[in-house]
């Protein structure tokens, strides 16, 4: 209570005080309370008496530790305390709606935060919430993220074997919001395998596909390929909107060709939508950081 009302003194009291109950599994704890509102003073009176860094809401719906809300919040100052602190950046993503703090970033296209967080250790792969989660990926591209997309691509996310499945979703999520330049960049990525092809007619059958999970296809080799073998496929499946994605990647490319991007999170991209009508060469905008 007196972390999320701003009480100062009493904050400075209660903190050092031994806790009575240490299972805070079902509620928000004092140091989320004081990431909530922002407040990096109450964050430091509870890191100095000696808080859980990592003090979780799991069963919580939509929850989230406090590094997860720093970061979903775009808290930059609260983010480095944390992380001084010692705050795991690989804290699960809570059952239902939860996500893991790269996966916040990579849905909120926190580009900077999602390269500390990726330098801090924080796992490209991680899986996803086990009810409406996101991977990374699927985030960043459900979104539009091309950049972080990009990044993570340049970061080594997975997008076979056990990846598979998360790398079509995401195809899938980008052309569900119709952010069809996107969806091309993650088809280019590579060269479709004949399990890509099964797997994907599977999803297009489904209505629930965006809440399909890698246990739902039984068999493992249903994802990863029978025997570690796969068969190239020159094709990939039609998809809508084809023409119109044509003629997004030819519009006045100038518009982005030789621009030189800021991807330290310490500027601002400029005319990001405009991103929407870029050509084929999207690798030529991270070159310069050497992601």
């Amino acid at each position: 209570m007196a972390a999320s009302r701003g009480e100062m003194d009493t904050l400075k009291e209660l903190a050092q005080l031994r806790r009575l109950d240490l299972d805070q599994s079902d509620i928000d704890g004092p140091l989320y309370n004081a990431v909530v509102q922002g407040c990096e003073d109450r964050v430091r009176i509870l890191l100095d008496a000696g808080e859980d860094v990592n003090e979780t809401g799991k069963s919580i719906l939509r929850g989230r530790s406090p590094l997860q809300m720093a970061v979903e919040d775009g808290d930059i100052a609260i983010i480095d305390m944390l992380l001084a602190a010692g705050a795991d950046v690989n804290t699960p993503a809570a059952d239902e709606y939860g996500a893991t703090a790269l996966q916040l970033a990579a849905i909120n296209g926190s580009l900077g935060i999602a390269r500390t967080l990726i330098e801090a250790g924080a796992d490209v792969n991680a899986p996803r919430a086990m009810v409406k989660g996101r991977t990374a990926l699927e985030g960043a591209a459900e979104h539009g993220r091309i950049d972080m997309i990009q990044l993570l691509l340049n970061q080594g996310v997975q997008s076979t074997g056990v990846g598979r499945l998360q790398y079509l979703r995401a195809v899938k999520f980008a052309e569900a919001e119709a952010h069809m330049v996107a969806a091309s960049m993650l088809r280019s990525h590579r060269k479709w395998e004949t399990v890509d092809l099964d797997l994907w007619s599977q999803l297009d059958r489904r209505k629930d596909w965006d809440n399909l999970s890698e246990e739902d296809f039984g068999r493992e080799e249903t994802i990863i390929g029978r025997g570690g073998q796969t068969e190239l496929s020159d094709s990939v499946p039609n998809y809508p909107m084809e023409k119109d994605v044509q003629e997004l990647q030819t519009v006045e490319g100038a518009i982005v060709r030789n621009a030189h991007w800021d991807l330290t999170g310490n500027g601002d991209w400029p005319m990001l939508e405009s991103l929407e009508a870029m050509t084929n060469s999207y690798s030529e905008y991270f070159q310069v950081t050497g992601m």
